[in-house]
């Protein structure tokens, strides 16, 4: 097996990639994947955690955001 680079956020060639959080024989693992879907770098180690794998990530660059609150639907504005 070779090396993958480790990814360089401030390398601007690379900035529309997909980060990538699985699992592998129960450990998890993660990817930066370019927009075509080659696999740019990944993560050397396997993770116990999902959060262990987010925090070695974001090492790596990975800026965590949270999902946003969904709206709720105002009912009194829908009209029939």
């Amino acid at each position: 097996m070779y090396a993958r680079p480790v990814f360089n956020p401030l390398d601007m060639s690379k900035t529309n990639v997909v980060w990538r959080f699985y699992t592998e024989a129960a450990e998890w693992k993660w990817q930066t994947l370019s927009a075509a879907g080659e696999v740019i770098s990944e993560s050397a180690a396997t993770y116990k955690s999902y959060d262990d794998c987010i925090r070695h990530a974001e090492e790596s660059g990975y800026i965590f955001k949270p999902a946003e609150a969904k709206k709720s639907f105002d009912s009194s504005r829908h009209v029939n």
